[in-house]
């Protein structure tokens, strides 16, 4: 047997889990680049209109993509600590190196956040992979009972919010006569020093992302966002622990069925979360047109993610329709390495020690850039691991989780 730091045999990878995570990195640029291309912030202060194609890409991929990429992502998650943790087991292999690998992803999503994109995912799946430590081996039932109650968690919160009369953290201040000459002179205001951080050289980015950061945690938190990633975690654990990506022929019925649900049911729910989305009801106050929005979310969001995977699922058992999904496996091989890449690449295309497009392109535009960005990542991917084992964060990751010598280039056949 291999020992664990050595890559999985060629034809032991579960090629389906590539190709999900190739293709959800696309899915998590295209909701992403909203934000790193500034749109999103400056719309928010109105430095921006958007034109009538930009209402329609913005809503297709509020229907499509938003919350429904990260929810998959999240899923694979789950999955893939199960098959990490099974072949630990299947080795003897110490628990250690599960702790180091979430400790340097930890590492990796805080360098991420405070000198890239203070956006970044990667802290919050290190934190919220200790805590799915527990749930594995739990019974089947218990985990989905899990499942369920966490995914109700932001719905019974936003409730509770709702009735308390929270405030939006990130709106104005209540006004304050004996305040107000001094809080309009001289009062700090995070957006438009974010905006203006991202406009312009690279020490004035690293302390926009500090201040985005805080932001950013903040948003995490109110809107419960660990419960509904937690949520599709154990799930994945789950999907792992039934062996349904080892054995897709033998659960093709329950992948249909989870395609028929999550497509023919998720899809409505995800166009009428989309046409609510269009009034831009504020998160905060609570209000019960934002209840209706955060309870359809809560449904929507998971189900649509299913019905991708489970529709992929099954057009991966034809041998047509695998050998074009294929194409994104190398991408989703090399899913670190890509997910950093993409901050890079926006970084030089909108910040303002590189070609200065932030706040000055809107959805469609930002859509079609993060487009071009993937399209040049699929056939880079394919070159890099034709001459080598990993991608640089994945051999970086293995090197450091195993601290052993880890071969990086391929062996010439010649």
């Amino acid at each position: 047997t291999p020992p664990l730091h050595q890559p999985v045999a060629a034809d032991a990878r579960l090629h389906v889990l590539d190709v999900l995570r190739g293709l959800s990195l696309f899915g998590i640029l295209q909701a992403n680049v909203l934000v790193l291309s500034g749109f999103m912030f400056v719309a928010m202060v109105g430095d921006i209109t958007p034109s009538r194609l930009d209402e329609a890409v913005g809503f297709v991929i509020e229907a499509l993509v938003h919350g429904k990429f990260y929810s998959l992502f999240s899923l694979l998650f789950g999955i893939g600590f199960h098959v990490f943790l099974s072949r630990t087991q299947a080795r003897s292999g110490p628990a250690k190196p599960l702790f180091r690998r979430l400790w340097l992803l930890l590492a990796c999503g805080f360098l991420h956040a405070t000198l890239l994109w203070s956006g970044d995912i990667l802290m919050l799946y290190a934190m919220l992979g200790f805590a799915l430590i527990p749930f594995y081996g739990l019974p089947l039932r218990r985990q989905l009972a899990w499942v369920v109650g966490l995914l109700a968690v932001p719905v019974i919160a936003y409730a509770l919010m709702w009735a308390s009369g929270m405030a939006d953290p990130f709106g104005p201040p209540p006004a304050d006569p004996a305040n107000s000459a001094r809080g309009a002179a001289g009062g700090f205001d995070p957006l438009a020093f974010i905006i203006a951080g991202f406009k312009g050289g690279y020490l004035d980015v690293l302390q926009a992302n500090l201040v985005g950061l805080v932001g950013r945690w903040v948003d995490l938190l109110i809107t419960l966002r660990p419960a509904k990633v937690l949520a599709m975690f154990v799930l994945g654990l789950w999907i792992g622990q039934q062996g349904v990506v080892r054995h897709l022929d033998a659960h093709a019925g329950l992948l249909r069925r989870v395609a028929a649900w999550g497509l023919g049911l998720g899809l409505p729910l995800n166009v009428a979360g989309a046409w609510l989305a269009v009034d831009a009801t504020p998160y905060l106050p609570g209000s019960a047109f934002g209840m209706l929005e955060v309870s359809i979310a809560a449904v929507a969001y998971p189900l649509l993610a299913l019905g991708y995977a489970a529709g992929i699922a099954l057009l991966m058992r034809s041998q047509g329709a695998a050998r074009v999904l294929m194409t994104f496996a190398p991408v989703g091989r090399m899913a670190l390495t890509n997910y950093l890449l993409q901050s890079v690449a926006c970084m030089f295309v909108f910040y303002g020690f590189g070609l200065g497009l932030y706040g000055q392109v809107g959805t469609a535009a930002a859509s079609a850039i993060a487009l071009a960005v993937f399209a040049m990542q699929v056939p880079l991917s394919h070159w890099w691991l034709a001459r080598f084992r990993y991608g640089p964060a994945e051999w970086a990751w293995r090197r450091l989780t195993y601290r052993v010598p880890v071969a990086m280039r391929r062996r010439s056949s010649g």
